[in-house]
């Protein structure tokens, strides 16, 4: 991929990002910082993203930038996985990605099972998911937190579509462990009020994976700041780490904290899972050996 397709394929994840009609500041927000990253580490990134941004650019503009059939099939792929982070897409984020598939002219019927898997995999995500024993919860958290890292160790991307609905059933479980009855609506309220965006989350890792795997370089994530041990699966590790000891301290406590507090708290936990993620580095490879690939929907069920 050259420079300007990779342009191109960030600008439609961010596209994607906002194609569900919420106009969330605080999303928006996460994705300027993602956009502060990119200039940190690709200058050329950067300014596409925030052509998007402030609304320069159009998808059909992008889509022409889009050349080979790598790239195409790539950004419909990472603007799919942004779409359905959240869960089953909506009426605007299915229109957004079929007008994208015109704009690339990519065939619909090549595409339906990759749309098949994706929506196998974020199907209600508490399917089956039970309350764990409090005394079982820091082992649990641990053992999640292994997986999603695991998980972004793996070549394909649809591995990266996995993490969200683990996160979100993590959170469940131990909100229920604590007595307390959740859907989907609060788990994302809780996301979001930690700072942590589910479609920007995919967004920032699609953007990382195109700086690493194209141009050898990193670039940070606004979600850790793992420095020198800032790859997709440190971040991975970090963030689900701190959001099931936040949903821990959150469900613990009666819900009690505020918006300023969970964030807060959410930013000290990422701090405490970078002073220990090296310590499961072995752990996260072995697991990531271990994962079936063809059954990732299962995976996130089983978990």
């Amino acid at each position: 991929m050259n420079t300007t397709e990779k342009q191109a394929v960030v600008g439609v994840c961010m596209l994607a990002a906002f194609a569900d009609g919420a106009k969330v500041e605080r999303e928006r927000e996460e994705l300027r910082r993602i956009v502060d990253g990119l200039a940190g580490a690709d200058t050329s990134l950067a300014a596409r993203a925030q052509d998007v941004l402030v609304g320069r650019v159009t998808l059909a503009q992008l889509a022409a930038d889009l050349g080979s059939v790598e790239s195409k099939n790539l950004a419909y792929e990472m603007a799919l996985c942004v779409c359905d982070a959240d869960g089953a897409r909506n009426d605007a984020e299915r229109s957004f990605l079929s007008e994208l598939r015109r704009a690339l002219g990519l065939p619909e019927d090549a595409l339906a099972p990759l749309e098949a898997r994706a929506d196998d995999l974020t199907a209600n995500p508490f399917a089956s998911a039970a309350a764990i024993d409090t005394a079982e919860i820091d082992s649990t958290i641990l053992k999640n937190a292994i997986l999603c890292a695991a998980l972004e160790q793996l070549p394909q991307r649809m591995a990266s579509l996995a993490i969200v609905p683990l996160q979100m059933r993590l959170v469940y479980k131990v909100g229920a462990s604590y007595g307390f009855k959740l859907d989907k609506g609060h788990v994302l309220d809780l996301l979001g009020a930690a700072g942590v965006g589910v479609a920007s989350q995919m967004v920032d890792g699609f953007a990382r994976e195109l700086v690493t795997r194209f141009a050898g370089r990193f670039v940070g994530s606004f979600l850790s700041g793992l420095a020198g041990r800032a790859t997709s699966s440190a971040v991975a590790f970090g963030t689900t780490y701190a959001l099931g000891h936040l949903a821990k301290r959150y469900y613990a406590g009666g819900r009690k904290l505020t918006s300023d507090q969970l964030r807060e708290t959410f930013r000290s936990l990422v701090d405490q899972a970078r002073g220990i993620e090296s310590k499961y580095a072995g752990q996260i490879s072995e697991r990531a050996r271990s994962v079936n690939v063809s059954d990732l929907a299962g995976l996130v069920r089983s978990a």
